[in-house]
């Protein structure tokens, strides 16, 4: 009877450290981050997050990316991110919500270490829309019209160089930019030259801005 429960300790402890042995052979990558509004800094919750991968394959690089992970974040924008590890040549990680830009983050596969907490500290924008309407009362006037750099590599906001209007109505400008940020401008008379050169300033609110500038 002893043999019996000696030999079935035994076997119990084989599975045991069998069991170890493949839990700590599991390798796994965990993120742990924080999402926040880019230029107020507030936390930002119920945005979803998504991770793919782009394959590895006996020297072959993919050409696209496959998704490994999903999360959401908490009412502290805070959110956890755990996958197998996987053959990478980069991972694409990609932050989205209603009313903001979604944006896109590249990472190597060295960016990240396998077993380890990972953390990154995500930004990202909320939408709004700049409509500039160009007043003059006369037909007599022509202006040079710029915007100062603003919303950084958004690629569908609002154009920064500078461009002519004329004739005595409302020049209409409608177009994408990222709220909560100050966007500067300028104007010049280019009949009067440098000298007739004004500035101002327009705070971008979320959603819809309608600025009217009259230049005469």
């Amino acid at each position: 009877m002893s043999n019996f429960f000696l030999k079935y300790t035994n076997l119990t402890w084989m599975l045991v450290l069998l069991l170890f042995n493949q839990c700590s052979n599991d390798k796994n990558y965990t993120i742990n981050g924080q999402v926040l509004e880019a230029y107020l800094g507030d936390n930002i919750a119920n945005v979803d997050l998504s991770v793919y991968f782009s394959e590895l394959n006996g020297g072959v690089y993919s050409t696209g990316y496959t998704l490994v992970a999903e999360a959401t974040t908490n009412s502290e924008g805070k959110f956890e991110l755990k996958f197998d590890e996987v053959s990478a040549v980069d991972f694409l990680l990609r932050v989205e919500k209603k009313g903001y830009f979604t944006r896109e983050f590249i990472f190597q596969r060295n960016d990240w270490q396998v077993n380890e907490k990972n953390t990154e500290l995500l930004r990202i924008y909320e939408t709004a829309q700049l409509n500039v309407k160009i007043v003059g009362t006369t037909s007599q006037w022509k202006y040079l019209f710029k915007l100062a750099d603003h919303s950084e590599e958004c690629e569908t906001c609002c154009e920064v160089s500078s461009y002519v209007v004329e004739r005595g109505i409302q020049d209409d400008k409608v177009c994408d930019v990222f709220a909560n940020q100050t966007i500067n401008y300028e104007y010049t008379n280019l009949l009067l030259g440098e000298g007739s050169k004004k500035t101002g300033s327009i705070f971008i609110k979320p959603g819809l801005n309608l600025v009217e500038i009259n230049v005469n």
